[in-house]
């Protein structure tokens, strides 16, 4: 079997194609190593210790677009996600996965984390 393997990138993210000669099938793996799964529902300041207790940190609103547009978040809880962005003092930005909304929260509201690298 003979493999052709293409990489691309969008917006500063990276996908890669892998062509099977054999078949007519187009396996598509992302870097999902990027992304770090599910860290549980807290509030603002602590998704930012804890994504920063991983190595990672929270992402901008235009990475979770990204990574939604691309299918890259079929798997992830179609709910809302604390982004990077703060609006003030007290409020932050969270990201819809549904329905790419992004609205401004109060820091202690509980939304979901996933952190990027």
């Amino acid at each position: 079997m003979r493999k052709v393997r293409l990489a691309f990138g969008i917006i500063g993210i990276m996908f890669s194609v892998t062509f099977c000669s054999t078949s007519n099938t187009v396996k598509e793996t992302k870097e999902s190593s990027r992304w770090s799964g599910g860290q549980g529902k807290m509030g603002w300041a602590d998704a930012m210790e804890k994504c920063k207790s991983v190595g990672m940190r929270l992402p901008k609103a235009q990475e979770f677009a990204v990574a939604q547009a691309s299918g890259e978040t079929k798997s992830w809880e179609q709910k809302g996600y604390w982004t990077s962005e703060d609006v003030s003092e007290n409020f932050a930005y969270s990201f819809n996965i549904l329905d790419r909304s992004i609205i401004g929260t109060e820091k202690t509201f509980q939304w979901r984390v996933i952190c990027i690298r």
